[in-house]
């Protein structure tokens, strides 16, 4: 069973605020089951905008957002994921420290995961996302959570694996197209399934 953690870019308040409200879920998704929970593990102490510099590029990334998952079969063996959250969830305090904006626990989907939003803000309150996006960060990224997963019985995906990661947006998109198409989400899931382990679609 494999770890799992995803990433992409944001660049206007306004795609931040739209996935912070789904993630939050001040806004509620229509494929969340209504017996699943969500938990916020952090909740901002303060609104996105007082938190960016005044000057910065009209284009530059303002947030990270990651998604942080397991193998769906780690989850469908019934184990505990108290330890899969608290371990992720120091994962990120230590990666991210004060950068760490928010984190949200959602049990209501197809597979558990968490999403955590990134502020890629220097020391000096300079925003640089290649600090935080680099290809060496990225790895040491994979590196440090499998790490942190060490005795849970999730592992890292394969090192150097060429396979490309379908980004958040996208991979909520291929969901509403398969419900479209009249693709139950448990036989989305085991197509899911069975991609990752053919393909290895990890970092």
């Amino acid at each position: 069973m494999k770890a799992v953690l995803r990433m992409q870019k944001i660049k206007s308040v306004g795609d931040y605020k739209r996935s912070s409200a789904h993630s939050s879920r001040r806004t509620k998704p229509e494929n969340a089951n209504p017996k699943g929970f969500h938990v916020a593990l952090k909740e901002p102490q303060k609104p996105i905008e007082s938190i960016l510099p005044e000057k910065r590029r009209k284009d530059a990334v303002i947030a990270i957002e990651m998604v942080l998952s397991a193998s769906p079969d780690y989850f469908k063996a019934g184990i505990d994921t108290i330890k899969w959250t608290s371990r992720t969830k120091s994962f990120l305090e230590k990666e991210f420290g004060e950068n760490l904006h928010e984190v949200y626990f959602h049990d209501d989907e197809q597979t558990p995961h968490i999403h955590a939003f990134i502020i890629p803000k220097l020391k000096d309150g300079r925003l640089c996302a290649k600090e935080f996006t680099n290809r060496k960060q990225l790895v040491k990224w994979q590196d440090d959570y499998a790490k942190a997963l060490e005795g849970t019985g999730i592992q890292r995906g394969l090192r150097g694996s060429k396979a490309k990661h379908t980004e958040v947006t996208k991979y909520y998109g291929v969901i509403a197209k398969a419900l479209d198409n009249g693709i139950s989400l448990e036989e989305l899931d085991g197509m899911i399934e069975e991609k990752i382990e053919n393909n290895r679609l990890r970092v």
